[in-house]
């Protein structure tokens, strides 16, 4: 069950050197030359492909640097300085970039991909498709754009964000990568704009790593922005902390609902709402002492508020210690809580809680070795399937696999 391991290491020389006289069999190298390239390619095949191609532009070996950043250096400096220019600030557009975009961006710099440029350019970028470029390698694409001037891969990013902006079909697929051109360019609001719209949508189909890049990004640019309310925050921070903590990253996690709890303020059930989040960070982390503790403050705090806001938190926080005390086994007291937690969301119409209740007291009556058990398993299932919550689907359907 473990498959086969296969490690990928540098090729031998024998095989470097087979590459490196069959790349070269219309320009064949003398002996010393192909022994210069065993050498100095360590073993990649990439780096055979590079020093052959600058040693074909710059007229020898000789004159090709050791590294393989300056072997790519060396062959982008070689270009005429229009060429250079056109492929430095295509650049920013990334490894696969739209031609539109690139049209335009050089546009907007007196420049133009003509055919000519374009047929100068063809050993560095290809064809994406019909509509798109890209970069032969990433890292060639990273040697050239590590070659521009800070202020000028500012400048141009933010042309390649508005560009993008002025392309779009109104859709949510460009707000990833017009959060990183206007985050690249300085641009806080329109980072912050884009960036909100990337990680919710990541989130929405369990991209949670990707969701966390854009909301850190959202809330660099949120703390720059006058205009971002202290609730706004919290609610960023919030969907921050949720995507960190579904990534695996609980102590980062529970950093962003510290920040969101700061930005609460006065806000009782808000700061109650945080506490639950935390309770479940640590329930997750196998930290059941803590995650009670952050229920009981939770409630404390739901308790002082209003009822219509603070019951239904009230209850998903009930539903909560429910829950880790059955991860602790205590059944009792899980079958208890979660019996409360039902009577409280039922009263208030919470059915978030309510299925996590009922979830509670099945795996409380799991312990207990109670008959018919499974009862609670379909009435969570039932109320998860009318809220679409897929993660709770998963886990009572699991459960009902188990008893069958």
């Amino acid at each position: 069950g473990q498959g086969i391991r296969v490690p990928i290491g540098p090729l031998p020389d024998e095989m470097i050197r087979a590459l490196t006289i069959d790349a070269t069999a219309a320009a064949p190298l003398r002996p010393h030359e192909i022994d210069l390239v065993v050498s100095r390619s360590a073993g990649s095949p990439l780096f055979v492909e590079e020093l052959i191609s600058a040693a074909q532009q710059l007229g020898s070996l000789d004159a090709v640097p050791e590294s393989l950043q300056g072997t790519l250096a060396a062959q982008v400096d070689a270009l005429d300085p229009l060429s250079k220019r056109v492929l430095s600030y295509a650049s920013v557009l990334g490894r696969s970039f739209r031609r539109t975009v690139a049209d335009e961006v050089l546009n907007q710099e007196g420049l133009e991909l003509d055919p000519a440029t374009g047929e100068r350019l063809s050993r560095f970028l290809e064809s994406d498709g019909p509509l798109r470029y890209r970069f032969r390698n990433g890292l060639l694409r990273d040697v050239v754009y590590d070659g521009l001037a800070f202020r000028l891969r500012a400048r141009l990013h933010q042309e390649a964000g508005e560009a993008i902006e002025t392309l779009s079909d109104g859709s949510e697929s460009d707000a990833a990568i017009l959060s990183l051109h206007f985050s690249k360019a300085g641009d806080a609001e329109r980072t912050y704009r884009h960036a909100c719209i990337a990680g919710r949508r990541a989130h929405s189909v369990y991209a949670a790593s990707e969701a966390v890049v854009h909301f850190e990004r959202a809330a660099e640019a949120a703390r720059r922005i006058e205009t971002v309310t202290d609730d706004e925050l919290r609610r960023l921070l919030v969907e921050l902390g949720d995507a960190r903590q579904h990534a695996g990253l609980f102590t980062d996690a529970l950093e962003a609902y510290r920040g969101a709890a700061r930005a609460a303020g006065d806000d009782v059930v808000a700061r109650a709402e945080i506490h639950l989040r935390r309770a479940r960070v640590h329930e997750r982390a196998g930290s059941y002492s803590l995650a009670l503790g952050e229920t009981t403050r939770g409630r404390k705090l739901a308790a002082a508020a209003d009822a219509a806001e603070g019951d239904p938190v009230q209850a998903r926080l009930l539903a909560h210690a429910a829950i880790v005390r059955s991860r602790q086994s205590h059944a009792e007291q899980a079958r208890s809580l979660g019996s409360a937690a039902a009577d409280l969301a039922e009263r208030c119409g919470e059915r978030a809680a309510l299925a996590r209740a009922h979830q509670a007291i099945f795996l409380a009556e799991t312990l207990l070795g109670t008959p018919d058990k499974a009862v609670w398993a379909r009435r969570a299932l039932e109320l998860y399937e009318s809220l679409g919550d897929l993660e709770g689907q998963a886990e009572m359907t699991n459960n009902l696999g188990v008893i069958a």
